[in-house]
């Protein structure tokens, strides 16, 4: 498989801005395009990773940049939301207790929203009422824990990109 270049970033916000916020820059290829959802590489999937904590977001982004897909990170449901109104995203990987909106609940507004998305619930806290709600609300792909190995968490997320690039029309 080849591997992805590395993401070239743009961030409108200083670096102490950043590090105050929790913001990760958005990628060049997904800021503000003319049409929501439009393409930008039409043979890479991209992913978007919804997680509060900086370090774990910013890990996984740059794990998911060693596959053949665009990733790009957010602070926040409601800066994930943003960045969905502008931008083609193929996966939505959200962190079940983020700030704001839970990881539930997003996933549930993106299924309504954009349903083309598909969407992995990533928790440290897999409690049966919590994969049930996610599966039956928000209809998840996958449910992955945080405690998975790190090459098996970063599989099965390419494997739903991969999938969500051959869902894709006219690819």
């Amino acid at each position: 498989m080849a591997r992805a270049p590395m993401i070239s970033t743009q961030s409108k916000m200083g670096p102490d801005e950043q590090r105050s916020s929790g913001a990760m820059p958005v990628a060049n290829s997904l800021e503000r395009n003319s049409e929501p959802n439009a393409r930008v590489a039409p043979h890479s999937p991209v992913v978007l990773v919804v997680d509060d904590d900086v370090a774990l977001r910013e890990s996984l982004v740059r794990m998911l940049a060693e596959c053949d897909l665009t990733a790009v990170g957010a602070a926040s449901s409601l800066n994930a939301l943003e960045i969905l109104q502008h931008s083609r995203v193929d996966v939505v990987v959200s962190e079940h207790f983020t700030w704001g909106i839970d990881g539930v609940s997003l996933l549930s507004e993106v299924r309504q929203r954009w349903p083309h998305v598909l969407r992995i619930l990533f928790t440290a806290d897999a409690a049966p009422d919590i994969v049930v709600d996610a599966v039956n609300r928000a209809g998840v792909h996958k449910v992955l824990r945080k405690n998975m190995h790190a090459v098996q968490i970063r599989d099965e997320i390419e494997g739903v990109a991969l999938d969500a690039l051959r869902r894709r029309p006219n690819v």
